[in-house]
């Protein structure tokens, strides 16, 4: 009930929020549609893995800087009202319910077992060795793993719940409780000696660098220091006098929670006495209730609320937006601490800096305002698109009736002599001096169409930046700088060191001397536009960017975006100032901000990197598998970088590392690698912050693609043996086979001898030249099968498998001197196979057969010589070798021709046609058997062997 309550109290009081404008701090909000389970977050903690943990009404929830989870189920932690979440020193986290006490240990949640302890109201805990001290609405009690204590009126207590604890700088213990606030002096409990703190509520403590203590009660705050103390009411600021929560800044400031809205003191809480300002005006932090107030390692504050988590990244930055009409500001004026002069599409404001709160009067508020001066006789300049305004107000106008030029003004300047030079877009630069407007005496010889920016440095050079480049004024004429021509120069600076910087449309250039350079794209700015340069008080240079501004410090660029707390990315031309108290002003699309230097607390902490997820095709796998099936070879990594302050600005720098030796970068938060082959691997990422800070350990997981039991590392030996085993049986039966073909090949010459008939002879001649035909033919096929088992083993195994089949066929006609064609052809066929496999496309063979010539009967390997004579020696000439085998039939004879493609040859045929060699042989047995020698001739790029044989189509005695 109480809960509701507070939530309609927050609705009704942002119904009354007020429409003055102020300078505000830049909140993230988080609610419902961002993940909250419930708006109302009564407590908030970092724990020690860098985690924020927050308790609301009916949950416990972790946040990560991009999604909110319930690491602990509900029903686990009977969750109602989680007032307080603390980690103790042995990493324990402890949940504070109104319906007892729970602890985390790993993914258990467990309830605290005690005498009285059961579903208590409980408000804060305090630990103390093994000791647990723990405030309730019914007192106080000491908790150990073997005894519950109980405190009562007889050690001191007051009746009435125990709100906070806290413990002091000098180690003592004190207690916030319904009736004021006790201390323990070891024994027993002893109230303050300070009467304003009687009988008051104590919500919170906090203690300051100066070991002061800062409570938050029920009726104001006051700051403890020693023997004194203060009270702090509306007349500090604090528009409400319940303050439920107070906590020290980064920065060293009061931030304060209050049942209106939260707070924050103008210094440091160990200065002189703070006064109070509502941090925002527009949004509902500023007027709902605050319960909790953290700060983060990063610099970051959090708050929980009754109408969401808030967070703050950057204290350093405030925000002036013109609601609900926001606007672009194009030029900032500083007048003195009361008074900063705005310029707009909409005319001009004059905003007061100390206190932002009161409304800015507004002038000239139906003009297009660029540029607002004040000469040297306090008179004020507005340069508008519709002339030269002047006075105050702008209630005087110049235009081009009384000599301006060009009534659009893009800029105005007062040089050292009180001239006031107005540029314009087209009507190039005039100076009104003495009531006069006249053309300047030089104009700049740029060819420019518009004049963008007037800036006069140290030495009084007057420097003007147009669409064409940037020039200098010397004397009656102008200097152009060459390197700048054609490019858009927006503004100038002159540093500490008197060096001149340019800023343009292709990016930052610096003039040192003579020298003009572009600053390193490498730096982190590119060749981007930059649309205004200015130095703050350590000597860095704040740019303005389309992607935010940048801030260099002589060797890098840091980005501050949206994800820092600006409203707008890009940044409006020369609408930059550093005022007297160091502070950098900017204006952009959606207003106006401010942000401090020296209030820009660095982020020391390095981005974590935790390994959240892996998918194998889509499905989560354990990051603890190590060993995957060659099938499962799609892997993704889901990853995330620990990082409050800009999460959005987080790279990941990652690799694979078996399968890519370089490191890649993505903005992403996962990667994809399909078609992993087998193999081992390591996916190792970091994070890499937008200030060049890197994690310290990358995230690593190792794991192993297994190979197919075909690619183990045992089957390729054993492979490799089986093959040596069959290469090893073919040679020992060519050499059976030669043997046996020696034995006959002596006793063909005994039988020789013997016969007298000269066919006898003829007959024995010929099955010596056809047994000295087949082993060559075997030993080349049998060279290349050993050539492929080392090189590629599928085709090693296919080649041995067609030597096989032709080994059969070789076998089968041993001893005969005829075939038939069909044979002879298949057998040849088998032949063209193997070739095709070791020389692939770069081999094309046809064979070209009359019809009904399949029974005639040929010469046994008559084709396969020529053949295998033109694949080997063809391919010395051609990378692509085309052959032919054509067959025809006429008469009484039967021609066989092979053409192949090739280079004519250097010599005449009859010096490659010797002994020893396949067409010495087959020229023998041709004429053994009353046959032509082959016949060879070179004709239109070809090689044309052709062999004529006799009609021998009856039954031969050789067969």
């Amino acid at each position: 009930m109480n809960g509701f309550i507070n939530v309609v109290f927050c609705l009704l009081s942002l119904g009354q929020m007020a429409m003055a404008q102020s300078l505000e701090y830049p909140f993230r909000a988080y609610s419902l549609a961002d993940g909250l389970t419930n708006t109302a977050v009564l407590s908030l903690y970092q724990a020690h893995d860098g985690y924020i943990w927050f308790g609301t009404y009916d949950s416990l929830m972790r946040f990560d800087g991009f999604d909110f989870t319930v690491p602990h189920p509900l029903d686990q932690l009977k969750p109602v009202r989680v007032r307080m979440l603390k980690q103790d020193p042995q990493g324990r986290l402890w949940i504070v319910t109104h319906r007892g006490i729970f602890f985390a240990e790993g993914d258990q949640i467990r309830q605290l077992q005690g005498d009285g302890l059961d579903d208590i109201s409980a408000r804060d805990l305090i630990f103390e060795g093994e000791a647990v001290w723990i405030l309730t609405d019914q007192g106080l009690c000491r908790w150990t793993p073997d005894f519950t204590h109980w405190f009562g009126q007889e050690e001191g207590l007051p009746q009435g719940a125990m709100m906070r604890a806290t413990r002091i700088h000098t180690g003592e213990i004190w207690l916030g409780t319904t009736a004021g606030i006790f201390r323990f002096d070891g024994t027993g409990f002893l109230p303050l000696p300070h009467p304003e703190l009687d009988q008051r509520t104590i919500y919170g403590f906090t203690q300051d660098r100066g070991n002061a203590t800062w409570v938050a009660s029920d009726d104001g705050l006051f700051c403890i220091d020693g023997t004194q103390i203060s009270r702090f009411d509306q007349q500090d600021g604090l528009l409400c006098v319940s303050i439920w929560c107070v906590a020290i800044g980064p920065l060293g400031r009061i931030w304060v929670g209050t049942d209106q809205g939260a707070f924050v003191s103008d210094r440091d809480a160990s200065l002189n006495r703070p006064y109070f300002q509502r941090v925002s005006q527009s949004q509902e932090i500023g007027f709902t209730t605050i319960y909790s107030i953290i700060p983060d390692r990063e610099g970051c504050l959090w708050f929980g609320t009754c109408t969401g988590l808030y967070q703050l990244p950057n204290q350093a930055l405030q925000n002036y937006i013109r609601t609900p009409n926001e606007r672009p500001y194009f030029s900032l004026f500083w007048e003195n601490e009361e008074s900063l002069w705005l310029a707009s599409n909409q005319g001009v404001e004059r905003l007061s800096p100390k206190n932002p709160q009161n409304l800015p009067r507004s002038f000239l508020s139906d003009q297009f305002v660029r540029r607002i001066v004040r000469d040297q006789n306090g008179t004020l300049w507005f340069g508008t698109r519709n002339g030269l305004f002047k006075g105050p107000e702008g209630n005087q106008v110049y235009t081009i009736k009384n000599g301006l030029p060009d009534n659009h003004v893009m800029d105005l300047l007062v040089n050292h002599q009180n001239s006031l030079l107005i540029a314009t877009v087209s009507g190039g630069l005039a100076q009104f001096k003495d009531g006069v407007i006249s053309i300047h005496r030089a104009q700049p010889s740029l060819n420019a169409k518009r004049i963008y920016r007037l800036f006069e440095d140290r030495d009084r050079n007057l420097w003007v930046g147009t669409d064409n480049g940037a020039a200098c004024s010397l004397g009656d004429t102008f200097h152009t700088l060459p390197e700048t021509v054609g490019t858009d120069v927006y503004d100038f600076a002159q540093d500490q060191r008197t060096r001149l910087w340019i800023a343009t449309s292709r990016g930052l250039f610096r003039l040192e001397g003579d020298e003009v350079r572009r600053v390193n794209p490498q730096a982190g700015l590119g060749q981007e536009p930059c649309f205004f340069v200015t130095e703050d008080y350590s000597g860095a240079l704040w740019v303005g960017t389309k992607r935010g501004v940048a801030v260099f410090n002589g060797s890098h660029f840091t980005f501050y975006t949206t994800e820092h707390g600006l409203p707008y990315n890009e940044m409006n031309i020369a609408a930059s100032l550093s005022d007297p108290q160091g502070r950098i002003w900017f204006g952009h699309y959606r207003g106006v901000s401010v942000i401090d230097p020296r209030r820009l607390k660095d982020n020391m902490v390095p981005p974590m990197i935790e390994l959240r997820q892996r998918r194998v095709f889509d499905r989560p796998v354990p990051l603890t598998s190590r060993a995957f099936s060659h099938r499962l070879n799609e892997h993704s990594f889901y990853f995330q970088a620990l990082n409050y302050r800009a999460p959005g600005s987080i790279r990941y720098r990652y690799r694979l590392q078996g399968l890519e030796n370089e490191w890649k970068e993505t903005s992403d938060r996962h990667v994809r690698y399909s078609n992993l082959p087998p193999g081992t691997y390591q996916f190792a990422v970091s994070a890499i912050r937008d200030d060049g800070m890197t994690s310290p350990i990358p995230a690593q997981n190792s794991f192993v693609i297994e190979p197919p039991l075909w690619l183990r590392w045992w089957v390729r030996p054993a492979l490799g043996l089986l093959f040596l085993s069959l290469i090893a049986w073919q040679l020992w039966v060519l050499r059976v086979r030669n043997e046996a073909l020696r034995q006959n090949e002596t006793f063909l010459h005994v039988q020789m001898e013997k016969e007298i008939a000269v066919k006898a002879r003829q007959d024995a001649e010929i099955r010596v030249l056809q047994s000295q035909m087949n082993p060559h033919f075997l030993q080349n096929a049998f060279t290349n099968a050993i050539h492929f088992v080392h090189t590629s083993p599928e085709k090693g195994e296919l080649i041995l498998r067609k030597l096989s089949t032709m080994f059969r066929k070789s076998m089968d006609r041993m001893g005969r001197v005829w075939v038939p064609l069909n044979q002879e052809l298949g057998f040849l066929e088998d032949y063209l196979q193997i070739q095709k496999l070791r020389f692939e496309e770069r081999l094309t063979c046809r064979i070209s057969c009359e019809p009904n010539l399949d029974n005639y009967l040929v010469p046994v390997l008559i084709i396969q010589p020529l053949v295998e004579n033109a694949i080997t020696h063809g391919f010395q000439q051609v990378m692509h070798l085309d052959v032919l085998i054509e067959v025809r039939k006429s008469q009484e004879q039967l021609t066989i021709e092979i053409v192949n493609n090739g280079v004519a040859l250097e010599n005449p045929i009859e010096t490659y046609v010797r002994p020893g060699h396949a067409l010495h042989n087959l020229n023998q047995r041709l004429q053994l058997l009353g046959n032509p020698p082959f016949d060879y001739r070179f004709a239109n790029g070809n090689h044309h062997f052709i062999v004529t044989l006799k009609d021998q189509n009856h039954e031969s005695s050789h067969c």
